[in-house]
């Protein structure tokens, strides 16, 4: 897909809990001068916490919604047997992973292991859609970690909940 080369071209290269340089919406803007309308129509869709998974869907793409889902399995299979004081060893992720720190430290360690199941689904895959995929994925991901600001959290519980500052 030769058509992407411009694309991946001009994105800033993402670290994880680093700023990216560019917003998403900058990215889907750029993404769909790229793309057919029916692709754009399903790649503005994807989401890295969608865990649903269809057979017609990229092979990049397929493979991190069944790790999402599998992610989020062995969790509440985590919580279920902690919960029932039964041990339980998780499949996807070492318990150190959820043992230690604060729920934030942990939803960032949960962050950073699908951040590396993309770099390492992406290694091979340049200037293709899979690529393109998984960077948004990551952006996802940015923004997602970006969510975690405090000042931010506090403005935004101001907001929703009417009190004046």
């Amino acid at each position: 897909m030769a058509k992407f080369h411009y694309l991946v071209a001009q994105l800033p290269t993402l670290f994880f809990d680093r700023d990216p340089g560019i917003s998403v919406a900058d990215f889907l803007r750029e993404a769909e001068k790229w793309m057919s309308e029916s692709e754009f129509e399903v790649f503005s869709g994807i989401r890295f916490d969608d865990p649903v998974v269809s057979e017609t869907e990229p092979e990049l793409l397929r493979a991190y919604r069944e790790f999402e889902f599998d992610l989020r399995t062995d969790v509440a299979l985590l919580r279920r047997a902690r919960a029932a004081g039964v041990d339980y060893k998780p499949v996807y992720f070492p318990l150190q992973t959820v043992k230690e720190g604060t729920p934030l430290d942990v939803e960032k360690k949960l962050l950073h292991l699908r951040w590396d199941f993309l770099e390492d689904k992406t290694v091979g895959h340049n200037f293709d859609l899979q690529e393109i995929i998984a960077y948004y994925l990551k952006m996802q991901i940015l923004e997602r970690l970006d969510s975690f600001d405090k000042e931010k959290g506090k403005q935004t519980y101001h907001r929703l909940c009417g009190v004046q500052a």
